[in-house]
């Protein structure tokens, strides 16, 4: 809490690659098939957004 969206973005790409790591002791052959942390947004669109904390939100609306 109380980061900025270079924060989220850090911590996105160390769960990814916490994801992706544990997929890859799984499943071996599928390193090519699952993106780096590197490469992820070239493969998936990322969006940020932030809240008020104590505020309540609908569909990314404030509400109080």
């Amino acid at each position: 809490m109380g980061g900025d969206a270079s924060d989220a973005r850090a911590a996105l790409l160390r769960a990814w690659t916490r994801h992706r790591d544990e997929l890859l002791a799984r499943y071996p052959e599928r390193m090519n098939a699952i993106p780096d942390a590197s490469e992820m947004e070239r493969h998936f669109r990322v969006h940020y957004l932030e809240f008020d904390l104590g505020a309540g939100y609908r569909d990314g609306d404030r509400l109080v």
